[in-house]
């Protein structure tokens, strides 16, 4: 889409330098970096407005400055296209909220497989590979670092009173 809009911009503003027109240029005036600067909406914005541009002048950007109406096509496609793609926040947290509220379903079926079929299934290597089976064991062993410090409710221990 920008390299597009880019094109069109730089024909725009090739045409309006030649017919000694200040409003058009100013209109037309960006740089590729300028073009794609800000956020998303700004960006469409201004490739809007450049396609805009683009159809009004497209006979002579067509004629002389080798932007053909198939360009200006390609530019109101791909702005659509990027229209559509765009992020749409309530959308966004919908389906972030979505996902989360799937993970407990998805930790229980874990928990599932791990207990009741992987799990057992290790009890062949105890004696075979011990040093496999320890190091699975160990893996599943969930250590709780929280519950060895005190909380901010939870007392600490009393000082010991000097003599």
């Amino acid at each position: 889409m920008l390299e597009t809009a880019f094109t069109v911009c730089s024909a725009l503003k090739a045409f309006a330098s030649v017919n000694d027109d200040p409003k058009l240029f100013a209109q037309a005036d960006y740089s590729r970096s300028d073009l794609a600067h800000g956020r998303e909406a700004d960006v469409i914005n201004r490739c809007q407005s450049i396609l805009v541009l683009g159809q009004e002048q497209a006979d002579a950007l067509a004629a002389k400055y080798n932007v053909s109406a198939n360009d200006l096509k390609a530019l109101k496609a791909s702005l659509a296209a990027f229209g559509d793609v765009q992020s749409k926040p309530r959308q966004s947290r919908a389906s972030v909220a979505s996902a989360t509220s799937e993970l407990k379903g998805l930790f229980d079926e874990l928990d599932t497989v791990l207990n009741h079929q992987i799990d057992p299934l290790l009890e062949k290597f105890r004696f075979a590979n011990a040093a496999f089976f320890s190091a699975y064991q160990t893996a599943r062993s969930i250590v709780d670092n929280a519950a060895s410090h005190a909380t901010k409710d939870e007392p600490t221990a009393p000082l010991a009173k000097a003599a």
